[in-house]
């Protein structure tokens, strides 16, 4: 499969993710269970949406589309652990900008490590 076709995939996957998460937050009260199956679908549907932007953007050099799309996969799942972090600390009335910026930091120099080694 061509990488936009795995693209239109995860996107439908994301819409998917998308609607139902809209529909356990009308059919489900919001106990701590429900808090966290909502983070569960939030960190999936996060990636889902970004890593065909991720897959797309990157120029297909000499490396295979597997390689591509798990790189895709691995930028794009810790956006959405970031993501669910954020609104985890939300739920839990502790996120304030200090928080935020602090941990997005912590992600970008991840990121930047993960990437360093792979150069390596």
């Amino acid at each position: 499969m061509r990488a936009r076709g795995i693209a239109v995939l995860l996107w439908l996957a994301a819409l998917f993710l998308w609607l139902s998460m809209v529909l356990l937050m009308n059919r489900r009260p919001p106990d701590a269970g429900g808090q966290a199956l909502f983070l569960l679908l939030l960190i999936a549907a996060v990636t889902c949406t970004l890593a065909p932007m991720f897959l797309l953007i990157r120029p297909p050099r000499s490396a295979k589309l597997a390689a591509r799309l798990r790189s895709a996969l691995g930028h794009a799942a810790l956006l959405g652990v970031l993501a669910a972090s954020l609104l985890a600390l939300q739920f839990l009335h502790l996120l304030n900008m200090t928080t935020a910026v602090l941990l997005t930091v912590f992600v970008v120099m991840l990121e930047i490590l993960l990437s360093l080694r792979r150069r390596s």
